[in-house]
Order: structure tokens, then C-alpha cells, then sequence
């Protein structure tokens, strides 16, 4: 009464010598020869077993990538933004004044992305090179999935590191034929624009002749939006709602003097300060840099993927794979703040630029005095160009059939990765800018002299930042095969398993381009190089216990290098009472195993995302007595970041209690309750998020001998506990229909009753849903609502993404009478398919239909200002076309 699902399963982690020599001999001998013909079965993620119905014992969500494309979708991305329980904080967007490389990660759970492990094909990806925490997904073309599966539960016993929030595997077509694709996507409004061709090729037959064949690939590219080209993202002062994100640093710039105890401050344009992006105090000028800030970058993506399979005697078969995969991103930012290590430049007296002097007006508000240079709050003239470069190579070589009574596989595979971060304009030489406002050869209030305008073009930084390389190398076997065992209702399942893995990650800072640039928040002298073997034992039995009642045990050892030996067991049940009705239940422990760069990353240097107060110094936006209001309200503190060796792993107990009921043949009901807890959570704390809880974290803040914050500790610690519980919901249903033609309705739902944070950054206990906290918020309530219609060659589809609202940020920049909450976001997509003939399909998606704008959030996480980048989609109402064609 089930459907019946397929998927494939991973293998995964590290070993000692010993550990080698048996996975080996396990790989070469092959299982011990008891015999007992298989059932035909069907084998399902989250367990290395075959099963008897597609329901199995854990809770299991297939998200079918033709349906998906009827929908509009188009990335992995898009995809999983449609999974009710995913909560993913890092996006496409995210890379807009972050260090993410233009990654997009899962996030089950809202665990953490570093908590969700994905698989392709069965088989462990490799993260992104920049700080392999996780896997990108934006390297992974959507074109060549045929299925989603992702487990809804904690999977360590199987899977090893990472498999806390759940599993996502990710299942490629097979037996690709011819096929072209082409697509367009254009946006009601000005920006993202995409455009994608894809095309394969495949030959041979492996039933018929004994092998097959197919190469595919494909192009994608989708232009940037600019913050002019959408009203909610499009400024960063917005008073009336409470909002001031502007920057102190200005071009022309402002100045200020001390004199005795006093310091005093002027701009030339001030006190109108009427310049498009800015506005003023009477005294001092702010520039709004949302106005040159993108909201999504501009984006590029390649891939070429080969497949062979070759029929060998004694039943087995060989496949070779290869997928190589390329994504560009460019993203535009406001000009670089300059500043020398007192956060500003002098101009010294007597030079060209001096004020009151080479068309420099002098202040109105005080005299200067001319024996004193004026200290200057400078922006570099235009706009950031930088560009992260992604590529990265997976080979696969499987050997897989039977041996004896036994199914095996036996898998070799090989991934390479790497990231360049690339500055591509818009960026200076601060050093040599700071000795030409201090000359007099650089005009930081005006316009440049021919003279400044050389020094200018002299000391513009091009070239590759950063070198961020990951190499894995994986060894895996697994065997399973059916045993009788006396009193079993039927036969038990066995498999057993190991797997092999050395893991070498690097990054280079590029001296030359990261030394002349330091507000990138590079340190020159931050290269770091590491590597370790990995590798693991696991086991899993299936025991039918009566004709309706099985349980599974699942065992698993890890060895991690750095890390230690980490051992994670797990039992399911799962009990059919009734043919229309299913009861199961888990319990297990798992962890993660701190990454290379957590353990080796050196120290670095940056700044906050945006500009905060100092709550000991400028409590609620007013500076103290004797205090530097420049030096201690509105300012983008330093922050120091890195990693730590001494980092444990993070360790982790979870439970689930799940009912399905079919209700006849055409409608089926699933609920499945869970809870995860989570213990020495991988803290890296922002400079807001100490600052909000200043009192709890003064450890963490620096401060010089005037007391005025130095810079903010921000390196990776083990601090934190994480608890979640809620529920996941899932309904199907094709009512009879007095109409010619078929309709499909289907509802997959998580509502989470809490979700805690502990100790860390946290004074007492920190509940995240519906509410932003200091790590973002948690959604109660997300769903997927579909509706679809076919009829004959029509096929038509309406489909909705629901995600309740929450306590807004609220930050301390933002007057406690601006303190609100965030509106829940709907979208609507409308779909439509014609295939007039089999070879030839037609698409058109109306994409968010009632084009619905993000809703306001105060947040300053992000660089994009008025909405949240993370969890909406500034593209708004756009129209996509797709055509289909498969020759016959």
C-alpha cells in the first residue's frame, strides 16, 4: 500500500593502520560464505539494507525534480527552499560582503549547514574549499538530478561526521538519452535576468550489449540585482522605521581635530549634506553604502558530466564517473572604508588639501587650529568589483554485484576543489592612499588632480586574494545479504561496511594582493595547509521480529585524524499493525568532527558587517562622558577571528516517533515528532552577537588603556548546547474527479515547538523560534503546498512556499520604539506543460505570480539592508520558459 522508493546510501570516515588492513581484506575477500538467496527489495537512504516497502524505519522525503522544474526551479538551491525542513542561513546572496565564496548550504533542522551531510549518488561529497564546513551546492548541476531524498533524521550510525540534522542525497538521472534544454527566466522588473542550455548524449545499452554511455552538459547565468532595481533593499537609512545603517567614512570625507580635550568635527558638504546617498548631523555627513551594494551577484555556472557502465562476467558491473563543475560569482560593493590602525587618515598642515586651503573650505563650527593635522574618515572613490571562482573535479569508480549470497559494492573515489577570491576593481593600495592624504597629493574632500587621479590608477589592487584548494581521497565497501535465522518471520538483512578517506584542504593568501588590502580582512600571513586520514567500521542488522514488527540496529566507529575515535550507535522499529497504517520510532547518538580549518585556520583581522555601538561606551547610541563618539558609537569594530586546535568534536542524541496512515488508495498521511539535542556546539561568534550580550562576553572584547574597544575576539570555541523538538507533517491525495484528467495535491510541513541555545555567546537560555536571537531566526511553522492538474498532453501546476514570521533583530542600533517583527513570507508559482508530442516539452512558469516583496526586517547580519537576504527572494514576479527536446 506504500510507495516504493529507491535511493542509494554513502559510506564514510577514518581509521588507523589496522583499520586499513581490514577494510582491505574486506574489499578483496569478499563476506564469509553463508548462504541464503536475497528477496527482491528496494533499497532506501538512511539504511544500508534493502527493504520490503518503501516506508521504512526512518522518515524519508523524495522531492522529484520534474516536479520541481514544474514549479519554476531551476538550482539545488531553489530546490531545497521548497523542503519544509530546511532553514538554510547561507545563500547565493550570502556572498554579498561575506566570506562564503558564493556557496549555497542545506540546513536541516537549522542545526547549522556543517550539521546536514549530502550525498551524491550515495557517496559522500567533498565541502567547499574555503573553509570546509559544508558542501556547496551551487556545484552540483540541477539539470542532472533525478530525485532528492532526504532523511529526516540523525544518521551518524550509517553515515558518520555530519549527519546530525539528516541526510540529503541527491540521485542523478539514468540512462540519459539525446536531450536539449534550453530555458529563460526574466524578472518583472530590471535584474536577474537567468538563462541556461543544457544537452546530453547517450549510446549503448548494458542490459542488451554489455555497456552504456552518456555525456552531458550544460551553461548558466543569471545577471545581478542592484539595490536600485528593488524598493525594499534599496536604501540603508530608512527613519521611518527606525533604520540607520549609514557609514561615518564618506567620499568627500569627513574630518575632525582635537584640540585640548576637545575634538571637533566638519564636512564640506555639511551642514545640508545634499549629495545623492547622503545625510547629516549639522556637523558631520553620513553616506548610505546600500546604494552601491548589490542584492544577489552576478552568476556563472559550467558543468561536464561523463558516464560509463560496462558489464563484466560473474554478474558485476563497472561505472566510471566524472563531473566537473565550474560557478563564477561577481558581487559589487560600496568603495572600501580607509582607515590606518587609529581608524582614520591625517592630512598633514600646510599641504594642498588642507582645510580652507586648495579649495578646501574651512569649518564653520570651529577654528582650526594649523599647527595640527585634521584626521580624516575617507571612503575610496567607486565600487568594489570581487569574484569568486569556483571549480571543482569528483571521479567515481564502482565495481558492484554479487558474490555468492552476498550484494556488494566497492567503491574508489577522487574530489578536487578550489575557490579563488578575486578583487576585480574598485579596490586601493592603502597604504600608498594613506601617504597620499597625508602629502597632500590625494584630495580626500574633492575632486583629483591629474597628479591624484595617476596616484589613483597607480594604486589600484587587481588580482586573486585568496587560494582556498580540498582535496579528497575515498575508499568504500559495503556488503549485505539476507540471513534465516531461526524464529524470524522472515529472513534477517546483515550489511557491513567501512570506508577510507584522506582529506588535504589549503589556503594561500596571495602577499601580494591581500598585504596592499587589509581592510579585505586577509592576513597575509595566514596560509595554512592540513591534511588527515579518516575512516570507519559500520554494521547494520535487520531483524524481523514478527510478521509486522522489525528492528534495525545500526553500529558505527569512526576514526577522525585530530580528532579521536568516535563510536555512534542507533535502533528503529517499525511496527504495521494494520496494511493502512505504520508506526516507527529511532533513537541514536552521532557528531561532527571539527573541520581542518576550524583546528588550523590562523588569525585574521575584519570588520563588522555593520556599524555597531560600544554598550559600555555609547549606551543606546549616546556616547558617555569624555568619549569619542567617532571611536565609539556607529563604528565597524575589528574582529578578530580563526580557528583553534584544541576544538572536541560536537556531540549529539536524537529520538523520533513516527504514523503513516494510507487512507485507501489515493490519499496517505504521515507525522513524525522529533528532537535533537546537541552538546559542545562550534561557536563563531559575530561582533554584534558579543556586543549584545556584552556583560556575559567582556572576555571577548578588547579594549585599549582609554577604554575604548580594540578589537572583538571572535575565534572558534566549543561553548554552546542545542536543543530542538517539532513535528514534520506530509499529506497526499488524488481525489475522484467528476472531470476527465488527473489531480495531485500534496502538503509537506515542519512546525517546531522550540529551539534553544545554551552557554556560549548566550546568558541563560536563548529560545530562536519566532524570534531573530543571536544566531538568526528559527521559522514555528514552514511549508510546500502543490496542486497539480494533468490532462492529456496539459499539465498544469500551482504551488505555494509558506514561512511564518518572527521577532525582527531589533538590534542595538534600532530605537526601542522601532522594535517589531517580521512579516511571514507566501509565494505563489504557476506552472504550465504542453507536450504536444512525446520527444518535445513545453514549459512556462509564472514565478512568485503575486509578486510579493520580501518583508521589512531591521537586521544588520547582512550587507543587503530593509529585508532579510536569507530566507526571501529579491528577484520578485518573473516569467520562465523551457523547452524540452529528446529526439526519438
Amino acid at each position: 500500500m506504500f510507495p516504493s522508493r529507491f535511493a542509494s546510501r554513502p559510506l564514510g570516515c577514518p581509521l588507523p593502520r589496522q583499520g586499513w588492513r581490514l577494510l582491505l581484506a574486506l574489499a578483496a575477500a569478499g563476506p564469509p560464505a553463508w548462504a541464503q538467496a536475497p528477496l527482491p527489495r528496494v533499497e532506501v537512504t538512511g539504511s544500508a539494507l534493502r527493504q520490503i516497502d518503501g516506508e521504512s524505519t526512518v522518515p524519508l522525503t523524495v522531492l522529484h525534480a520534474d516536479s520541481l522544474r514544474r514549479q519554476g526551479v531551476s538550482t539545488l538551491e531553489q530546490a531545497l527552499a521548497r523542503l519544509a525542513a530546511n532553514q538554510s542561513a547561507t545563500v547565493l546572496s550570502s556572498v554579498i560582503g561575506g566570506a562564503s565564496g558564493g556557496a549555497s548550504f542545506a540546513d536541516l533542522r537549522g542545526l547549522g549547514a556543517d550539521k546536514t551531510l549530502v550525498l551524491l549518488n550515495g557517496r559522500r561529497l567533498a565541502n567547499q574549499a574555503v573553509d570546509g564546513g559544508a558542501v556547496d551546492l551551487n556545484m552540483i548541476p540541477f539539470a542532472l538530478i533525478d530525485r532528492i531524498e532526504v532523511l529526516r533524521d540523525g544518521a551518524s550510525a550509517l553515515y558518520g561526521s555530519e549527519a546530525i540534522g539528516g541526510v540529503i542525497n541527491l540521485i542523478t538521472r539514468e540512462d540519459v538519452g539525446d536531450t536539449l534544454e534550453l530555458s529563460v527566466e526574466q524578472p518583472q522588473r530590471a535584474g536577474g535576468r537567468s538563462r541556461e542550455a543544457n544537452a546530453s548524449l547517450g549510446f549503448g545499452d548494458l542490459a542488451g550489449r554489455g555497456f552504456s554511455a552518456s555525456v552531458a552538459a550544460g551553461l548558466r547565468q543569471t545577471t545581478a540585482i542592484r539595490s536600485g532595481q528593488r524598493r525594499f533593499g534599496a536604501r540603508g537609512v530608512i527613519p521611518e522605521r527606525g533604520v540607520d545603517y549609514s557609514s561615518f567614512y564618506t567620499n568627500p570625507a569627513n574630518y575632525s581635530q582635537t584640540q585640548g580635550g576637545d575634538t571637533f568635527y566638519a564636512h564640506p558638504l555639511a551642514p545640508d549634506c545634499a549629495a545623492a546617498g547622503f545625510s547629516g548631523d549639522g556637523t558631520s555627513c553620513y553616506f548610505d553604502t546600500v546604494r552601491d551594494t548589490d542584492l544577489s551577484p552576478r552568476s556563472e555556472s559550467q558543468f561536464l558530466h561523463a558516464e560509463a557502465r560496462l558489464r563484466l562476467p560473474g554478474a558485476m558491473t563497472l561505472k566510471l564517473e566524472q563531473l566537473l563543475s565550474r560557478h563564477l560569482v561577481r558581487q559589487t560593493l560600496a568603495g572600501t572604508p580607509l582607515a590606518s590602525g587609529d581608524g582614520f587618515l591625517p592630512v598633514a598642515p600646510g599641504t594642498a588639501f588642507y582645510p580652507g586651503q586648495g579649495g578646501v573650505p574651512a569649518p564653520d563650527g570651529f577654528v582650526l587650529d594649523p599647527s595640527l593635522p585634521v584626521d580624516t574618515y575617507w571612503r575610496a572613490p567607486g565600487q568594489r568589483q570581487i569574484a569568486a571562482d569556483n571549480r571543482q573535479g569528483r571521479w567515481v569508480a564502482e565495481l558492484a554485484g554479487a558474490v555468492g549470497a552476498w550484494e556488494m559494492r566497492q567503491g574508489l573515489s577522487l574530489q578536487l576543489g578550489r575557490v579563488h577570491e578575486q578583487l576585480r576593481g574598485g579596490a586601493y593600495d592603502e597604504a600608498a592612499l594613506a601617504a597620499g592624504v597625508n602629502s597632500g597629493l590625494l584630495n580626500p574632500f574633492g575632486a583629483q588632480t591629474p597628479a591624484g587621479l595617476a596616484l589613483l590608477r597607480e594604486a589600484e589592487v587587481r588580482g586573486t586574494l585568496q587560494r582556498a584548494r580540498g582535496r579528497v581521497l575515498g575508499l568504500d565497501s559495503q556488503w549485505r545479504r539476507e540471513l534465516a535465522w531461526p524464529g524470524l518471520a522472515r529472513p534477517a538483512g546483515l550489511a557491513l561496511g567501512g570506508e577510507l578517506r584522506h582529506e588535504d584542504y589549503a589556503i594561500e593568501v596571495v602577499d601580494a594582493v591581500a598585504g596592499r588590502v587589509p581592510t579585505q580582512g586577509l592576513d597575509p600571513a595566514g596560509d595554512v595547509q592540513s591534511s588527515r586520514r579518516a575512516g570507519a567500521l559500520w554494521g547494520e542488522l535487520q531483524l524481523p521480529l514478527a510478521a509486522d514488527l522489525e528492528l534495525n540496529l545500526a553500529l558505527r566507529h569512526d576514526q577522525v585524524g585530530q580528532v579521536g575515535g568516535q563510536t555512534s550507535p542507533k535502533l528503529a522499529l517499525r511496527w504495521q499493525a494494520r496494511r493502512d497504517a505504520l508506526l516507527r520510532a529511532s533513537v541514536g547518538r552521532g557528531f561532527r568532527a571539527p573541520t581542518l580549518y576550524e583546528l588550523n585556520q590562523p588569525g585574521f583581522a575584519t570588520f563588522s558587517a555593520a556599524p555597531l555601538d560600544d554598550p559600555l561606551r555609547c549606551p543606546g547610541g549616546t556616547p558617555v562622558d569624555g568619549a569619542d563618539p567617532a571611536r565609539v558609537c556607529g563604528r565597524q569594530f575589528v574582529e578578530q577571528g580563526g580557528g583553534r586546535k584544541s576544538l572536541r568534536p560536537e556531540r549529539a542524541e536524537q529520538a523520533s516517533l513516527g504514523l503513516v496512515l494510507q487512507a485507501g488508495p489515493r490519499a496517505s498521511l504521515s507525522a513524525d515528532l522529533w528532537a535533537v539535542r546537541i552538546r559542545d556546539v562550534i561557536v563563531t561568534p559575530s561582533a554584534a552577537a558579543v556586543l549584545q550580550n556584552a556583560a556575559a562576553n567582556e572576555a571577548l572584547i578588547l579594549r585599549d588603556a582609554a577604554g575604548d574597544i580594540e578589537s572583538i575576539d571572535t575565534r572558534l570555541f566549543n561553548a554552546s548546547e542545542i536543543r530542538s523538538q517539532g513535528l514534520d507533517l506530509g499529506a497526499q491525495w488524488q481525489p475522484q474527479l467528476p472531470l476527465p484528467g488527473r489531480l495531485e495535491l500534496a502538503l509537506q510541513g515542519t512546525q517546531v515547538f522550540s529551539h534553544t541555545l545554551r552557554g556560549g555567546l548566550v546568558a541563560g537560555t536563548e529560545e530562536r523560534v519566532g524570534r531573530h536571537g543571536s544566531q538568526g531566526p528559527i521559522f514555528r511553522w514552514q511549508h510546500s503546498l502543490s496542486a497539480s492538474y494533468a490532462l492529456g498532453p496539459w499539465r498544469a501546476t500551482l504551488a505555494q512556499r509558506f514561512r511564518s514570521g518572527y521577532r525582527d533583530e531589533n538590534g542595538a542600533l534600532i530605537d526601542p520604539a522601532f522594535h517589531g517583527r517580521v512579516a511571514s513570507y507566501s509565494v505563489w508559482d504557476l506552472g504550465l506543460a504542453w507536450s504536444p508530442q512525446p520527444s518535445l516539452q513545453l514549459l512556462a512558469v509564472l514565478r512568485n505570480a503575486f509578486d510579493r516583496d520580501p518583508p521589512f526586517s531591521n537586521q544588520s547580519s547582512q550587507f543587503q539592508t530593509g529585508y532579510d537576504a536569507r530566507y526571501t527572494d529579491a528577484t520578485g514576479r518573473a516569467l520562465g520558459l523551457r523547452l524540452v527536446w529528446t529526439p526519438q
